[in-house]
C-alpha cells in the first residue's frame, strides 16, 4: 500500500469538506427556489380569486338586473293585445285546449310565494316570455348561487302569469323548436310544483313552495 502523506489526506479532507458544502448550499437554493415557487402559485392564485369575484360577480349582477329592468320594460308597455295573446291561431297538435288550466291556475294563485332555483339564463326566458303579462310581477331581489344559479321568491300572481304565458309558447308552431321546448320544461316543471301544493295544501304552515329547474344525474352509491 502506497504511503499518503498527512498534507495528502488533510487536502483530500477539505475537498470532500467544500464539495459537501457545496452540496449543503445547492440544496438550500433549490429548497427558497422550491418556497418561492409556492409563493407565487398561491399570489396567482389569489390574484385569479379576486380577479373573478370583482369581474364575475359583478357581470353577474349586471346580467340579473338587466333582466329585471327588461321585466319591467315589458311591464310598462302594457298586456298584449288580444290577437297577441290568443294562443289558437297557431296550436300545436298535441296541445288540446281543455279546463284543466283553469284549476291549475286557481292553486297558483293560492300560493303566497314560491322560491324558485334556476339557471339565470331560464330565469330570464321566463321574464322575456312572462314579462308582457299584467299579472308578472318582476322580483326584487335575484340572489346568485353557485354555477351560475339564481334564488327568486315569486308571487303566486306572478306562477300564474308565467303558467299562462308558458303555456301560450309552447302552444305556438311559428317559434324555434328550442323555444318551444324551453317553455314546455319550464312550464312542466312549475305545473308539477303547484299540482303537489293542491294534493295537501296548507295554510301559513310548512315549508315553503319550491320549484327547483336543475335536472342531473343519479349519483351511485357506494
Amino acid at each position: 500500500m502506497p504511503f499518503i502523506s498527512s498534507r495528502a489526506l488533510n487536502e483530500i479532507a477539505d475537498a470532500i469538506n467544500g464539495l459537501r458544502n457545496k452540496v449543503e448550499a445547492l440544496q438550500r437554493d433549490t429548497t427558497a427556489l422550491r418556497e418561492g415557487v409556492h409563493g407565487q402559485q398561491t399570489v396567482i392564485r389569489d390574484g385569479l380569486g379576486r380577479h373573478r369575484d370583482t369581474t364575475v360577480q359583478p357581470l353577474n349582477r349586471i346580467n340579473d338586473e338587466h333582466t329585471a329592468i327588461r321585466g319591467h320594460v315589458h311591464q310598462l308597455a302594457g298586456p298584449r293585445s288580444a290577437e297577441e295573446s290568443r294562443p289558437a291561431a297557431n296550436l300545436a297538435p298535441d296541445e288540446p285546449q281543455d279546463d284543466s288550466l283553469d284549476k291549475l291556475l286557481r292553486a297558483a294563485a293560492g300560493i303566497s310565494a314560491a322560491h324558485l332555483h334556476t339557471h339565470r339564463d331560464n330565469w330570464a326566458f321566463l321574464v322575456e316570455n312572462a314579462g308582457q303579462d299584467p299579472h308578472f310581477r318582476v322580483p326584487g331581489k335575484v340572489t346568485s348561487e353557485k354555477r351560475g344559479a339564481v334564488k327568486v321568491v315569486a308571487s303566486g300572481r306572478s306562477l300564474v302569469a308565467a303558467l299562462t304565458s308558458l303555456r301560450a309558447v309552447r302552444q305556438r308552431t311559428d317559434v324555434l323548436p328550442g323555444t318551444r321546448t324551453l317553455a314546455r320544461h319550464l312550464y312542466a316543471r312549475i305545473e308539477k310544483t303547484v299540482q303537489a301544493v293542491t294534493e295537501e295544501p296548507q295554510t301559513g304552515e310548512g315549508d315553503p313552495v319550491t320549484i327547483v329547474i336543475d335536472d342531473r344525474p343519479k349519483t351511485e352509491e357506494g
